[in-house]
């Protein structure tokens, strides 16, 4: 299992789902073969996944859509133009997740953003959308850092490691989130 993957799983497994309910969007596959009677056929249809993100919470009348993004490097790839798909060219945060956040973002009581995983610094972060919206647009940079993160309101996640896998105090998370909104 890949870091990022491993990342969702212990962002899943410390989810209390007796008091939050918890639904992880299910990716499509990368690839089928169009034709299963041609086993033969050496052009299977391609095509990626488009969630819009890949978590929702909801607790107590608060909906949160959640981008997951995990990174052991020092910053995460981002686009250049944020209005413009043609030229967004992030290869870690896509156009369409930044898109459908803002979407989300624009009714009450939800909660739209990103849980960015500094892996190199044992740090995780939220970034609500509207934060990262405004980082896009006062940069010419393709490419998010922590301290842009810190810089824009991120709320830092408490973590504990366990002997391996992290455990997040997401409850606080959402506390901290919605506190951060009045």
């Amino acid at each position: 299992m890949n870091a990022g993957k491993i990342f969702e799983k212990n962002v899943k497994d410390s989810v209390d789902e007796e008091k939050i309910y918890f639904y992880r969007l299910r990716d499509s596959p990368s690839s089928f073969n169009i034709n299963d009677k041609n086993k033969n056929n050496k052009n299977p249809v391609r095509f990626s996944p488009s969630n819009d993100y890949d978590f929702i919470l909801f607790q107590d009348g608060h909906f949160f859509a959640i981008e997951l993004k995990s990174t052991q490097s020092t910053s995460i790839s981002i686009g250049s133009n944020i209005d413009d798909k043609t030229t967004w060219k992030g290869k870690s945060i896509k156009f369409n997740q930044v898109k459908g956040l803002l979407k989300a973002n624009k009714h009450n009581l939800i909660h739209a953003g990103f849980l960015l995983n500094f892996r190199q610094f044992d740090k995780t972060f939220w970034l609500d959308i509207s934060e990262f919206e405004k980082f896009c647009r006062s940069t010419s940079k393709v490419s998010i850092n922590m301290a842009d993160v810190v810089r824009h309101g991120g709320i830092l996640v408490d973590q504990t490691l366990k002997k391996v896998n992290y455990r997040y105090d997401i409850q606080k998370m959402i506390n901290d989130v919605i506190l951060s909104d009045i």
